[in-house]
C-alpha cells in the first residue's frame, strides 16, 4: 500500500539533526552579514537542488552557537511518478 496515497499534501517533511563547530560561525539563525549555521545548511541544500515548500525551521535553543548540535525541519515539494 502506498501510504502517501491517503495524504492530502504533496509535501514531504524532513528532520535533520546536525552537529557543527560553533567557533566557525557568528550566529545560529540567519542574520545579515553574519556567517550562520542555518545559512550554511540552506546553502548545502540548494547545492543538491532541494525544492523548498517552506523555509527552514529550527528546533531547540539557538542562543548559544557553541552548543554544537541542533535540529532543522524542512518541507519539500515532490512529484508523484
Amino acid at each position: 500500500m502506498d501510504i502517501r496515497a491517503v495524504e492530502k499534501s504533496k509535501k514531504w517533511g524532513y528532520m535533520f539533526y546536525i552537529s557543527y563547530n560553533g567557533a566557525k560561525f557568528q550566529s545560529f539563525d540567519e542574520m545579515n552579514e553574519k556567517k550562520s549555521i542555518k545559512g550554511k545548511f540552506r546553502e548545502v541544500m540548494e547545492k543538491i537542488d532541494f525544492t523548498w515548500a517552506k523555509g527552514v525551521q529550527q528546533a531547540g535553543r539557538t542562543d548559544d552557537i557553541r552548543k554544537c548540535a541542533g535540529e532543522f525541519y524542512v518541507t519539500h515539494c515532490y512529484q508523484r511518478r
